[in-house]
């Protein structure tokens, strides 16, 4: 099984934790409103609507924890407690 999943570029150096958390918000809905900047903004607190660099808040432009950016768009399930083995993240994949 191949996944449909398009990885997003952040739009700013330290984005990369918004971008995932935007990708996979695609994925799972086509039609989602959670983009890179609505999950920094959500994150950060600050508005991070129109980034484009050079012309963004500097506040913007942070590192942050994908688990807080996934918890944000709604997209994070409870980790689990012990590692997975390869039937256990094929079955996760499989059931959406």
């Amino acid at each position: 099984m191949i996944l449909d999943y398009y990885m997003q570029k952040q739009l700013l150096t330290n984005w990369c934790w918004s971008a995932v958390s935007a990708a996979i918000s695609r994925f799972y809905d086509a039609d989602t409103e959670w983009s890179q900047n609505n999950i920094a903004t959500a994150v950060l607190g600050v508005d991070c609507s129109v980034v484009s660099p050079p012309a963004h808040p500097i506040e913007c432009n942070e590192i942050a924890a994908l688990e807080d950016a996934l918890a944000a768009s709604g997209n994070l399930r409870e980790p689990p407690t012990d590692p997975l083995d390869y039937v256990q993240i094929t079955a996760e994949i499989d059931n959406g």
